[in-house]
């Protein structure tokens, strides 16, 4: 984890980042699991000093895959793709929901 968060802190400062949205399963399958996301996100926090926040990402993967189907998208990048159009999702859900609440 250390190399991505040190990537992730050197893009963070390039983008000038706000916060990090970071996606998490509801349910891991172990308690150890969970634990390591918490620990990538605390890393993240203290190495860039910007606020991590943990969101859902149940079913984005789902999301994702349906949507690039549904576009016609194959090829040797699938999982690549998948997962950038899972993150996205993720990004969008918190987003939706940051609005909804200063409505």
């Amino acid at each position: 984890a250390g190399d991505v968060v040190a990537q992730l802190a050197r893009l963070g400062q390039e983008l000038n980042v706000e916060a990090w949205v970071v996606g998490i399963p509801r349910r891991t399958r172990s308690h150890d699991g969970e634990a390591k996301f918490h620990r990538f996100a605390d890393e993240l926090r203290q190495r860039t000093c910007k606020p991590v926040l943990l969101w859902d990402e149940t079913l984005t993967t789902v999301e994702a895959e349906e949507r690039l189907r549904a576009g016609g998208r194959k090829g040797a990048r699938r999982t690549e793709d998948i997962d950038m159009y899972a993150a996205a999702i993720i990004l969008q859900s918190w987003l939706d929901e940051q609005s909804r609440r200063r409505s």
